[in-house]
């Protein structure tokens, strides 16, 4: 054999040497890479989440639209709220007045049955003063014939007949009066006594008819007023209660990461995902890691901002299966490191 052949035989069990070295230094990296992350508990999988994002953009407007309800339910609720209180003192001024108007009724009652009373008692002595008048005036009808004959005979003058003419016709002028003021009496008692039995339940006074229509008008007003007060009240809180929902609707959404980057200041944030196995790690000014070949050469790049709540979906960067977790937002002093495909918590992994 040459020396020729033997230095390229020499080659070849270099080359086959280097390649079997490679292949157990890549196979024992492949297995530590999984014992890594099968005892590590520390790493998570970065993200960069821009506005553009179909999910940022909807929770963006979703937000929107809650925030523009919850505004709405505020207002309604405010103008309910004046509202209710505006027919509560038109409820109590009503009741008040209703009130007031009823002891009216009842003192006049009694007023117009005392009067009713005593003009009655006026109107039999009126009767009996017109009918000893009617007698009086029948005698002086009778006397006048009496003043006739004596002016024909001459036994009286002209003047002392017209005189005497003039006494009885005053006389049944008064008579007559006295009956006509009766009769006025009468009728004054007749209203008096139908208004009370008209306020006791009757329908004999129209005057009196009149108050208990305004009674009854007054109670309908009160009715009405405490009927839109219940209807009011209910509408209150069922908005109290819808905008509470909404609200915490709201606080829900605004609590999200895509949230934070609708609202924020810049075009793009970095976040991570956390699986639930590492939960412990996830703390707000924990250092965040980045290593080259995912676990070596390891240094630090930021910390963790923000800590989500809400569940994810994610999938493992070894294992190449679904997992679940959660979002934290990263501030990274390399923002390069956003696309590495795995951070670290805390602490480099194990011993490297």
């Amino acid at each position: 054999m040459t020396f020729f052949q033997k230095s390229i035989v020499s080659l070849y069990r270099l080359l086959a040497s280097i390649i079997l070295v490679g292949v157990l230094a890549a196979a024992l990296g492949y297995f530590a890479t999984i014992i890594i992350y099968t005892v590590n508990d520390e790493w998570v999988a970065p993200i960069i989440l821009t506005k553009s994002s179909s999910r940022v953009m909807a929770t963006g407007a979703e937000a929107f639209r809650a925030r523009q309800a919850v505004s709405a339910l505020e207002v309604s609720r405010d103008s309910l709220r004046l509202e209710i209180g505006l027919q509560e003192r038109q409820q109590a001024e009503v009741r008040d007045l209703l009130e007031r108007f009823k002891q009216a009724q009842q003192v006049e009652q009694r007023a117009s049955s005392q009067l009713a009373g005593r003009l009655g008692n006026l109107q039999s002595a009126h009767q009996s003063h017109d009918r000893r008048a009617v007698q009086l005036s029948a005698a002086t009808r009778a006397m006048q014939g009496a003043i006739e004959k004596d002016l024909n005979a001459g036994l009286i003058t002209k003047e002392a007949a017209m005189r005497s003419m003039a006494q009885i016709i005053s006389m049944d002028g008064a008579a007559t009066g006295g009956r006509l003021n009766t009769v006025k009496l009468g009728e004054q008692v007749r209203e008096l006594r139908d208004g009370i039995r008209t306020m006791e339940g009757g329908s004999q006074s129209t005057r009196a008819l009149e108050s208990v229509s305004r009674v009854f008008a007054l109670e309908k007003e009160l009715a009405e007023t405490e009927i839109l007060l219940l209807k009011n009240r209910a509408d209150l809180q069922n908005k109290t209660v819808e905008f509470e929902k909404l609200q915490a609707i709201l606080e829900t959404v605004e609590a999200t990461p895509y949230y934070r980057i609708a609202q924020g200041d810049t075009e793009s944030a970095s976040f991570a995902f956390v699986p639930y196995e590492n939960e412990h790690a996830a703390k707000v000014g924990e250092v965040v890691y980045s290593c080259w070949a995912k676990v070596i050469f390891c240094r630090p790049v930021g910390s963790v901002a923000w800590v989500g709540r809400d569940e994810e979906r994610g999938f493992h960067p070894v294992f190449q299966r679904d997992i679940r977790g959660f979002l934290v937002q990263l501030e990274l002093d390399k923002p390069n490191a956003a696309k590495d495909q795995v951070l670290y918590l805390g602490s480099a992994p194990i011993w490297l």
